[in-house]
Protein backbone atom coordinates (compact mmCIF):
# COMPACT_ATOMS: atom_id res chain seq x y z
CA UNK A 1 0.00 0.00 0.00
CA UNK A 2 3.05 2.43 0.13
CA UNK A 3 3.40 2.50 -3.52
CA UNK A 4 0.14 4.71 -2.89
CA UNK A 5 -0.86 8.41 -2.37
CA UNK A 6 -3.61 10.14 -0.65
CA UNK A 7 -5.44 13.47 -0.88
CA UNK A 8 -7.42 14.57 1.75
CA UNK A 9 -9.39 17.92 1.14
CA UNK A 10 -10.08 20.20 3.77
CA UNK A 11 -10.13 23.33 1.79
CA UNK A 12 -13.19 24.03 2.38
CA UNK A 13 -15.98 26.30 5.30
CA UNK A 14 -18.09 23.51 6.52
CA UNK A 15 -21.60 26.14 6.24
CA UNK A 16 -23.70 23.18 6.41
CA UNK A 17 -22.11 22.00 9.36
CA UNK A 18 -21.90 25.73 10.54
CA UNK A 19 -18.27 26.04 10.39
CA UNK A 20 -15.13 24.15 12.16
CA UNK A 21 -16.81 20.93 11.57
CA UNK A 22 -12.73 18.70 10.96
CA UNK A 23 -12.53 20.31 14.72
CA UNK A 24 -15.14 18.69 16.14
CA UNK A 25 -14.06 15.79 18.96
CA UNK A 26 -13.82 12.60 16.95
CA UNK A 27 -12.73 10.11 19.97
CA UNK A 28 -9.74 11.37 21.41
CA UNK A 29 -8.86 13.10 18.54
CA UNK A 30 -10.68 15.84 15.72
CA UNK A 31 -12.77 14.67 12.93
CA UNK A 32 -9.74 15.55 10.26
CA UNK A 33 -7.20 13.96 12.51
CA UNK A 34 -8.92 10.55 12.91
CA UNK A 35 -9.87 10.49 8.93
CA UNK A 36 -5.80 10.89 8.50
CA UNK A 37 -5.16 8.27 10.85
CA UNK A 38 -7.67 5.64 9.27
CA UNK A 39 -5.54 6.83 5.90
CA UNK A 40 -2.46 6.01 7.68
CA UNK A 41 -3.51 2.53 9.35
CA UNK A 42 -3.93 1.54 5.93
CA UNK A 43 -0.13 1.98 5.22
CA UNK A 44 -0.42 4.96 2.45
CA UNK A 45 2.79 6.06 1.97
CA UNK A 46 2.35 9.75 1.59
CA UNK A 47 -0.44 12.26 2.77
CA UNK A 48 -1.60 15.34 1.60
CA UNK A 49 -4.19 17.83 2.86
CA UNK A 50 -5.13 20.10 1.28
CA UNK A 51 -6.27 23.48 3.20
CA UNK A 52 -7.82 26.42 2.16
CA UNK A 53 -10.26 28.52 3.95
CA UNK A 54 -9.24 27.36 7.76
CA UNK A 55 -5.53 26.84 6.72
CA UNK A 56 -4.33 28.08 10.08
CA UNK A 57 -6.32 26.39 12.42
CA UNK A 58 -6.29 23.15 10.64
CA UNK A 59 -2.58 23.22 9.56
CA UNK A 60 -1.33 22.68 13.02
CA UNK A 61 -4.02 19.35 13.41
CA UNK A 62 -2.62 17.73 9.81
CA UNK A 63 0.64 17.00 11.22
CA UNK A 64 0.08 16.32 14.32
CA UNK A 65 -1.53 13.23 12.34
CA UNK A 66 1.26 13.04 10.61
CA UNK A 67 0.18 14.15 7.46
CA UNK A 68 1.72 17.13 5.05
CA UNK A 69 -0.47 19.92 4.42
CA UNK A 70 -0.64 22.25 0.91
CA UNK A 71 -2.37 25.05 0.63
CA UNK A 72 -5.03 26.12 -2.16
CA UNK A 73 -5.82 29.39 -3.23
CA UNK A 74 -8.15 28.17 -5.66
CA UNK A 75 -10.63 26.77 -3.08
CA UNK A 76 -13.66 28.91 -3.47
CA UNK A 77 -13.51 28.05 -7.11
CA UNK A 78 -14.70 24.47 -6.15
CA UNK A 79 -13.24 21.22 -4.88
CA UNK A 80 -11.95 20.09 -8.06
CA UNK A 81 -9.33 22.66 -7.90
CA UNK A 82 -8.40 20.74 -4.12
CA UNK A 83 -8.45 17.64 -5.92
CA UNK A 84 -5.62 19.22 -8.72
CA UNK A 85 -3.50 21.12 -6.09
CA UNK A 86 -3.45 17.68 -3.94
CA UNK A 87 -2.70 15.37 -6.94
CA UNK A 88 0.38 18.13 -7.94
CA UNK A 89 2.14 17.87 -5.10
CA UNK A 90 2.08 14.00 -4.65
CA UNK A 91 5.78 12.45 -5.08
CA UNK A 92 5.91 9.51 -7.70
CA UNK A 93 2.92 7.02 -6.55
CA UNK A 94 1.08 4.70 -8.52
CA UNK A 95 -2.25 5.80 -7.68
CA UNK A 96 -3.78 8.13 -5.05
CA UNK A 97 -6.44 7.86 -2.48
CA UNK A 98 -9.08 11.25 -2.36
CA UNK A 99 -11.26 11.44 0.55
CA UNK A 100 -12.83 14.31 2.07
CA UNK A 101 -11.43 15.40 5.72
CA UNK A 102 -15.01 14.51 7.11
CA UNK A 103 -14.61 10.47 6.83
CA UNK A 104 -13.48 9.34 10.19
CA UNK A 105 -15.25 5.84 9.70
CA UNK A 106 -13.67 4.64 6.81
CA UNK A 107 -12.31 1.60 7.94
CA UNK A 108 -8.39 0.44 6.51
CA UNK A 109 -9.29 -2.49 5.21
CA UNK A 110 -11.55 -1.00 2.81
CA UNK A 111 -8.41 0.88 1.57
CA UNK A 112 -6.78 -2.10 0.95
CA UNK A 113 -9.37 -3.26 -1.10
CA UNK A 114 -9.53 -0.88 -3.07
CA UNK A 115 -5.62 -1.24 -3.74
CA UNK A 116 -6.50 -4.60 -4.27
CA UNK A 117 -8.91 -3.77 -7.10
CA UNK A 118 -6.69 -1.50 -8.52
CA UNK A 119 -5.29 -2.99 -12.31
CA UNK A 120 -5.60 -2.88 -15.82
CA UNK A 121 -8.03 -1.61 -17.24
CA UNK A 122 -9.45 -0.07 -14.41
CA UNK A 123 -7.99 3.83 -13.30
CA UNK A 124 -10.32 4.80 -11.06
CA UNK A 125 -12.21 2.26 -8.41
CA UNK A 126 -14.87 3.77 -6.28
CA UNK A 127 -16.18 2.09 -3.08
CA UNK A 128 -19.67 1.25 -2.76
CA UNK A 129 -22.27 0.54 0.23
CA UNK A 130 -25.22 -1.20 -0.62
CA UNK A 131 -25.09 0.30 -3.93
CA UNK A 132 -24.59 4.35 -2.98
CA UNK A 133 -21.08 5.66 -4.27
CA UNK A 134 -18.94 6.60 -1.52
CA UNK A 135 -15.11 7.96 -0.48
CA UNK A 136 -12.46 7.38 -0.99
CA UNK A 137 -12.11 6.85 -4.68
CA UNK A 138 -8.41 5.11 -6.15
CA UNK A 139 -7.14 6.86 -9.03
CA UNK A 140 -4.54 5.67 -11.37
CA UNK A 141 -1.43 7.33 -11.52
CA UNK A 142 -1.43 7.53 -15.42
CA UNK A 143 -5.06 9.96 -15.00
CA UNK A 144 -3.75 12.38 -12.39
CA UNK A 145 -2.92 14.51 -15.95
CA UNK A 146 -6.20 14.34 -17.37
CA UNK A 147 -7.84 15.64 -13.89
CA UNK A 148 -5.75 18.73 -14.22
CA UNK A 149 -7.69 19.76 -17.68
CA UNK A 150 -10.95 18.70 -16.51
CA UNK A 151 -13.45 21.65 -16.45
CA UNK A 152 -13.61 23.37 -13.04
CA UNK A 153 -17.21 24.34 -13.59
CA UNK A 154 -18.14 20.59 -13.82
CA UNK A 155 -15.39 18.63 -11.61
CA UNK A 156 -14.08 14.83 -11.03
CA UNK A 157 -17.04 13.39 -12.52
CA UNK A 158 -15.77 14.50 -16.12
CA UNK A 159 -13.54 11.91 -15.35
CA UNK A 160 -16.46 9.02 -15.29
CA UNK A 161 -18.20 10.60 -18.36
CA UNK A 162 -15.24 10.53 -20.47
CA UNK A 163 -14.05 6.77 -19.44
CA UNK A 164 -16.10 4.79 -18.45
CA UNK A 165 -14.48 1.70 -19.33
CA UNK A 166 -11.98 2.15 -16.79
CA UNK A 167 -14.05 3.15 -13.98
CA UNK A 168 -14.47 0.22 -11.85
CA UNK A 169 -17.60 -0.03 -8.50
CA UNK A 170 -16.32 -2.21 -5.96
CA UNK A 171 -19.09 -3.16 -3.39
CA UNK A 172 -17.33 -3.21 0.41
CA UNK A 173 -18.92 -4.06 3.66
CA UNK A 174 -17.88 -0.57 5.19
CA UNK A 175 -21.03 2.33 6.12
CA UNK A 176 -17.72 4.32 6.85
CA UNK A 177 -17.40 5.21 3.11
CA UNK A 178 -20.98 7.12 3.03
CA UNK A 179 -20.79 8.36 6.51
CA UNK A 180 -20.51 12.37 5.21
CA UNK A 181 -20.50 14.66 8.12
CA UNK A 182 -22.15 17.41 6.50
CA UNK A 183 -25.24 18.49 9.35
CA UNK A 184 -25.03 18.54 12.79
CA UNK A 185 -28.02 15.28 12.97
CA UNK A 186 -25.06 13.70 10.38
CA UNK A 187 -22.23 14.27 12.98
CA UNK A 188 -24.24 13.23 16.26
CA UNK A 189 -25.56 9.65 14.27
CA UNK A 190 -22.39 8.70 13.25
CA UNK A 191 -20.94 9.85 16.97
CA UNK A 192 -23.94 7.41 17.89
CA UNK A 193 -22.23 4.77 15.55
CA UNK A 194 -18.47 5.45 16.63
CA UNK A 195 -19.44 4.81 20.62
CA UNK A 196 -21.38 1.75 19.09
CA UNK A 197 -18.05 0.65 18.29
CA UNK A 198 -15.44 2.05 21.13
CA UNK A 199 -18.13 0.16 23.63
CA UNK A 200 -17.85 -2.91 21.48
CA UNK A 201 -14.26 -2.71 21.08
CA UNK A 202 -13.99 -1.91 25.07
CA UNK A 203 -15.68 -5.03 26.04
CA UNK A 204 -13.67 -7.42 23.48
CA UNK A 205 -10.76 -5.91 25.45
CA UNK A 206 -11.80 -6.55 28.73
CA UNK A 207 -12.65 -10.21 27.84
CA UNK A 208 -9.34 -11.29 26.25
CA UNK A 209 -8.11 -9.55 29.80
CA UNK A 210 -10.48 -12.08 31.78
CA UNK A 211 -9.33 -15.20 29.73
CA UNK A 212 -5.53 -14.19 30.45
CA UNK A 213 -6.52 -13.87 34.16
CA UNK A 214 -8.37 -17.19 34.22
CA UNK A 215 -5.60 -19.20 32.15
CA UNK A 216 -2.58 -17.67 34.57
CA UNK A 217 -4.68 -18.44 37.70
CA UNK A 218 -4.95 -21.81 36.05
CA UNK A 219 -1.55 -22.74 34.94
Amino acid sequence: MNRFGAVVLAAGYGRRMGGRKLELPWGEQTVLEATIGSVRRAGVGEVVVVLGAEAERLAPLAESAGARWVLNPNHELGMLTSVQAGLASLGEVAGAFVLPGDHPLVQPSTMTALGQALAPPWGMVIPHYHGQRGHPLLLAGDLFAAVAELDLAVGLRQLRERLPERVAGLEVDDPGVVADLDRPEDYARWQAVLKKIEDSCESTLKLRWIRRIRESESS
